[in-house]
């Protein structure tokens, strides 16, 4: 085998090893895997399970991330619809901008990926409201 060591080897064990394969795309990965096949002494070639092996992990990797991407997906669709309940109500949280804002839920919206209430001009996260109650 080359210089290149396998994503799927021994040399790192546990949640280390985890985290260093997620670092890398599948088309990188495959790239890695392509430049491997291609610089292999022709004397002794990879195993053909090895082989097998390695497309596994491709196709592990490239699951895992769709199904990571699917959840967070999920998530920002269940928070909406928490926050589309308050709607009306009136809320009182920390704003953005650190002050202490109480007021009705004008509207939700959805800023890089995070939910946020619209409170008479000003934007607070789902998770720093500090009390809800019904309007009037």
């Amino acid at each position: 085998m080359s210089g290149i060591t396998a994503l799927g080897s021994t040399s790192a064990t546990g949640a280390g090893a985890l985290e260093d394969r997620a670092l890398f795309s599948s088309d990188e990965f495959l790239s890695i895997l392509i430049a491997e096949l291609q610089t292999q002494d022709p004397l002794e070639p990879v195993e053909s399970s090895e082989f097998l092996s390695q497309m596994v992990q491709i196709q592990s990797l490239e699951t895992s991330s769709r199904l990571s991407e699917l959840l967070s997906d999920m998530a920002v669709n269940q928070e909406i619809g928490a926050a589309g309940n308050l709607i009306g109500k009136e809320v009182m949280g920390l704003a953005d901008s650190g002050s202490i804002v109480s007021g009705t839920v004008d509207s939700v919206i959805v800023l890089n990926g995070l939910v946020r209430l619209m409170v008479d001009g000003y934007s607070l996260a789902l998770s720093n409201l500090v009390e809800i109650r019904e309007e009037g």
